[in-house]
């Protein structure tokens, strides 16, 4: 794709709140706008100095206050920057714990932030907290939530550059979409979406997009496409996911494995699910929402929050 142009935004599905609404990027950057408002000032001051308007000296005065102003600036920003950052890491650290209150607790952090940096000049920072936010909508089973602030991101333009420090985020932001029109079954915005997320993707790292792959592939009936995908992939899904989404992809290889041979023995369907022993109850539900078939399929086998015996078992 060529990244001049912006990514496919449905603004028919921007949320109504603002604080989720990420300002978009301008030309100039706001960094270099209170330099320029700076260098204005001492300069007018030094005009007014050389017409004996001003004291001599004054320009000097001037020059010095405008440098601590600076510094104050920078140290004001950096300070409440540190401390959203280490907020942002303690509520991804909840999220992707498994357990059903952090990840809410999670949900309320994000919150905070993206009304607390919501028109700051931290505009890419907010940004991301809105993507996060996103993110957690969408393991909360709410797809459609999480699709609206993905297309207010997206509409921010913050990601499609390098030169913001956002740009390596963009393949991450793409799956996360493309997984919510898959989980709904709008496979041909999926893999709209899909397709755009392989091409910003390095090569090294097309296997953290194995999951989304397999719920399209599935849902498509490609079950031994899935399956070999997943089969192919297996170490290098391992060392690129998080645990969770690596149990999800094994989860779903052996629906594509069940779907491919319903006669599966219960011998081969316990190998199938290897791996997965380990699980929080309801941590598959959320790719199950509009898909029936897959919902039975968890329950058959207790993964469910509602079939689930224990959390651990």
């Amino acid at each position: 794709m060529n990244m001049n142009e912006p990514i496919p935004v449905d603004e028919r599905l921007l949320p109504p709140e603002g604080i989720f609404q990420p300002a978009p990027r301008r030309l100039l950057n706001l960094n270099y706008a209170w330099l320029v408002i700076f260098a204005l000032s001492w300069a007018f001051v030094s005009f007014l100095e050389n017409r004996w308007l001003m004291p001599a000296g004054a320009s000097n005065w001037c020059l010095g206050g405008l440098v601590g102003a600076l510094i104050l600036l920078l140290i004001s920003r950096t300070r409440r920057t540190r401390t959203w950052t280490n907020r942002a890491r303690e509520a991804i650290v909840k999220l992707h714990s498994g357990d059903f209150e952090d990840a809410q607790a999670a949900g309320k952090i994000f919150d905070e932030l993206c009304r607390e940096s919501y028109g700051t000049p931290m505009r890419h920072m907010h940004a991301g907290f809105v993507y996060n936010r996103a993110v957690i909508y969408l393991y909360a089973g709410n797809p459609d939530r999480a699709l609206a602030l993905n297309m207010a991101v997206f509409k921010s333009r913050w990601f499609e550059e390098q030169r913001y420090g956002m740009f390596h985020y963009l393949p991450e932001i793409l799956e996360n979409t493309a997984r919510c029109y898959a989980i709904k079954g709008a496979l041909e915005k999926a893999e709209e979406y899909q397709l755009i997320a392989h091409d910003v993707t390095e090569p090294e790292r097309e296997a953290r997009l194995v999951l989304l792959d397999l719920v399209i592939a599935i849902r498509r009936g490609r079950y031994d496409v899935a399956i070999k995908d997943a089969d192919a992939r297996r170490e290098e899904i391992e060392k690129l996911m998080s645990p969770a989404d690596v149990k999800s992809v094994r989860v779903l290889r052996a629906f594509a494995l069940k779907l491919q041979k319903p006669d599966l023995s219960e011998a081969e369907m316990t190998e199938a699910l290897e791996g997965t022993k380990f699980f929080t109850e309801g941590q598959f539900d959320y790719l199950a929402v509009s898909w029936p078939e897959f919902r039975e399929f968890l329950a058959a086998h207790r993964f469910t929050a509602t079939t689930a015996a224990l959390p651990n078992a």
